[in-house]
């Protein structure tokens, strides 16, 4: 029997629910029905909670997005078995992210978070934003507007009180930086947590086809701790970062990397892995580089497949694990032991295909990550 439909203040539950225009919340709402049809921008703001319970699948019926601003909060957390999906179909014909590359595609805003371009500012009060155990899908930043073109799927400006951890996020697009996530500090110091997550098969039309980490005013600082991620596949069409990019204007840059795998990434310029860089005098990035295990990024022009530390960017500082030390590198250790469940050990490496190596790199890399 199909459960009923019906809408309070508080609480939205059915099996589909479809929201008309421009949503403002600015007191607790629950999304929990199956399907949620989104059809116009939803705005959290000043006194808003945003609760999405495990399951749900937002749908987004056109080009809008999700926007925090003053004291919003966005609680959308899924479980392992029950993900939250968000995602673009703008027909209703249940084919999501048709023609995605194209001028007519069916795509979203992502999540934006401070994005000033549109709405306000976060506040220093604003309690934390969890995003968690959720898929992000065609995601596509291409807005007009300064940082409407950064951040394809999340956007993080001026606010450290998030924590992006346990997501698929893939298949999603920026115009400028950031194909996946986009932090970027310019009024106040950002730090915050990405974990776990697995950003796969991104791109970037300008730089950061994974993650891009900004300073751009002095006297700021962005250092999130990115740990445990799977970064692989992703693409930085016009600069650098093709998993990473790290970047002073004017600021400082100095995120802890560690425990991540960034695997098979490409930029055009420089930095194939990851990107480290000052573009202004007098500023400083840095980074933190721990235990990751980077292999197979690729550069079209420039150098630096694996990292490049540009001109004027400050030291990196990185951790090398000593010969016949297994305890210093548990990534390295764990991963070789996901190896050896498709390829045992004094097995000869010649007798396999590259297809039948890439298939194993792409089961080992698409695994679920548990805390």
């Amino acid at each position: 029997m199909m459960k009923k439909s019906f809408f309070l203040v508080s609480l939205i539950f059915a099996t589909c629910v479809s929201l008309n225009a421009q949503m403002t919340i600015n007191s607790p709402q629950t999304f929990s029905a199956d399907t949620v049809d989104v059809t116009g921008d939803i705005i959290i703001t000043d006194g808003g909670v945003l609760t999405i319970d495990p399951g749900v699948v937002v749908r987004f019926r056109g080009d809008y997005g999700i926007y925090l601003e003053g004291t919003g909060r966005l609680l959308a957390e899924g479980t392992e078995a029950d993900p939250i999906r968000f995602d673009a179909d703008h027909d209703g014909d249940g084919i999501f992210g048709e023609d995605f590359n194209t001028l007519s595609a069916e795509e979203w805003k992502g999540i934006r978070i401070g994005d000033t371009d549109v709405f306000g500012p976060m506040s220093a009060s604003a309690d934390s934003t969890i995003i968690s155990n959720a898929h992000f899908y065609h995601g596509k930043a291409d807005n007009a507007e300064t940082y409407g073109r950064y951040g394809g799927a999340i956007y993080v400006r001026d606010f450290s009180k998030y924590r992006i951890s346990d997501n698929r996020l893939e298949t999603n697009h920026a115009d400028h930086n950031g194909g996946t996530i986009c932090i970027r500090a310019d009024t106040v110091d950002v730090f915050g947590l990405l974990r776990n997550n697995q950003i796969l098969n991104n791109v970037s039309d300008g730089s950061a086809g994974g993650v891009g980490v900004y300073s751009r005013e002095a006297g700021v600082e962005c250092s999130p701790l990115i740990s445990g991620n799977t970064i692989s596949d992703n693409f930085a069409g016009d600069q650098s970062g093709g998993g990473i990019e790290i970047e002073s204007f004017y600021g400082l840059t100095n995120p802890i990397i560690v425990n991540n795998v960034i695997t098979d990434n490409t930029a055009t310029y420089g930095g194939g892995g990851i990107c480290i860089s000052s573009r202004i005098g007098g500023s400083v990035t840095t980074a933190i580089i721990k235990n990751n295990l980077i292999a197979n990024n690729n550069v079209v022009n420039y150098g630096g497949g694996g990292i490049l530390i540009s001109s004027g960017a400050g030291l990196a500082e990185f951790f090398f694990a000593h010969p016949y030390s297994s305890w210093e590198r548990g990534l390295s250790e764990y991963t070789n032991k996901l190896v050896r469940q498709y390829i045992p050990k004094k097995s000869i490496f010649n007798q396999y295909c590259d297809n039948e190596i890439k298939e194993i790199q792409h089961k080992i890399n698409r695994r679920p990550i548990k805390n």
